[in-house]
């Protein structure tokens, strides 16, 4: 009998064991996963909070754009005009390849080609 309650034992005792491991192991996996995912997050939100500010201050300066100086001749004016579209087009390409993945040569050099 006491044999029976000593093997008893022990297979509780193993078990316990097992078990106690198993749950670590699981908590410290799940705490990683967290923790990858929690940084994807914030990765996401941070590309978006900066593709916003972005957006926002293309808007701005769009907006500043819109308020032309007078020129005393027309051709002055459409010159100004198109420098300034040109600024423009010239911000967002800029923008474009700040989005692109930074690995092919021909983007890093576009990107330090100014």
């Amino acid at each position: 009998m006491a044999n029976n309650e000593e093997l008893q034992h022990i297979v509780q005792t193993q078990v316990s064991a097992a078990v106690s491991q198993t749950s670590k192991q699981l908590l410290s996996d799940l705490e990683k996963l967290m923790s990858s995912r929690l940084d994807a997050l914030k990765d996401d939100l941070t590309t978006s909070q900066k593709k916003i500010s972005e957006n926002q201050m293309a808007a701005v300066r769009e907006m500043k754009s819109n308020d032309i100086p007078t020129f005393r001749k027309k051709y002055c004016e459409e010159q100004y005009k198109y420098n300034e579209k040109v600024g423009e087009k010239l911000v967002q390409a800029s923008r474009q390849l700040g989005e692109i993945d930074g690995n092919h040569p021909n983007v890093n050099a576009a990107k330090t080609h100014r």
